[in-house]
């Protein structure tokens, strides 16, 4: 089957095999929590 893909196939299913993966790590998000943007200062 490979040999029957053509380069444009091969482009277009590279995305479904890298997608899924995540350089930065895990990153979770905790919604209950806010940022305290009033508290921190400016620098100029």
């Amino acid at each position: 089957m490979a040999k029957k893909l053509t380069a444009i196939d091969r482009r277009g299913l590279s995305a479904l095999f890298w997608t899924h993966v995540n350089l930065y790590g895990r990153l979770e998000l905790d919604m209950s929590k806010h940022l305290d943007l009033a508290s921190s200062t400016r620098r100029d």
